[in-house]
């Protein structure tokens, strides 16, 4: 279970993936929206830092996160991603949201560098592609480092760390996150009154 706190860190790392993800190859649909950030986490967690804070449970195609689903949804009711022609991308709302951000991410380009590094890693491969080198890393489990593929389906294969646990965590001063607040912190109803709006709007 996330913290409010550690929600609002992800879907702001969500859009910078996002935005990455497009400049080294394409988030081509909900796969490569999952394994950018699975990767990029692994590499945090192995580094003993705490930028996102997804759970990663083996399923079909590898590892899958039900909380990156809620913030891609949270973030397209909200007006700042879109998946239309294929791609999942900014709009220009989330653009500038990005852009009006640039201080807190240079505070934060350790943690970024992972997700710098999984965008050109994996963002340009193809769907088989991907799905063939996510399949090869290796997780811990059953105290051994097993390749996601061996790993049955429904395990975990991937937590977030605790804060007694990283040595490095995403940078958020109160100022910062009284900011974000109100741009990421949604209830359910607000959701479904900004769906309400877009729909009647559209």
């Amino acid at each position: 279970m996330r913290t409010a706190r550690e929600t609002i860190i992800d879907r702001l790392l969500l859009l910078y993936t996002v935005d990455q993800g497009n400049k080294h190859g394409f988030v081509d649909g909900p796969f490569k929206l999952q394994k950018l950030p699975f990767a990029a986490e692994l590499k945090m967690s192995a580094e003993g830092e705490k930028g996102f804070n997804y759970t990663f449970f083996r399923y079909t195609h590898g590892p899958i996160s039900t909380e990156v689903y809620e913030d891609r949804d949270a973030l397209q009711t909200a007006g700042f991603m879109r998946h239309a022609a294929g791609l999942i991308r900014l709009t220009q709302e989330g653009q500038d949201l990005l852009e009006s951000v640039r201080p807190l991410l240079k505070k934060n380009e350790q943690i970024l560098s992972h997700i710098d590094w999984a965008a050109k890693r994996y963002a340009n491969l193809s769907f088989g592609q991907l799905k063939t080198a996510i399949y090869q890393v290796k997780v811990r489990w059953a105290g051994r480092a097993v390749p996601i593929a061996e790993i049955p389906t429904c395990v975990n294969v991937l937590t977030k760390l605790s804060e007694q646990e990283a040595g490095v965590k995403f940078k958020l001063d109160d100022n910062w996150l009284d900011s974000l607040w109100g741009i990421f912190d949604y209830s359910q109803q607000d959701l479904d009154k900004l769906q309400t709006v877009r729909r009647v709007a559209s």
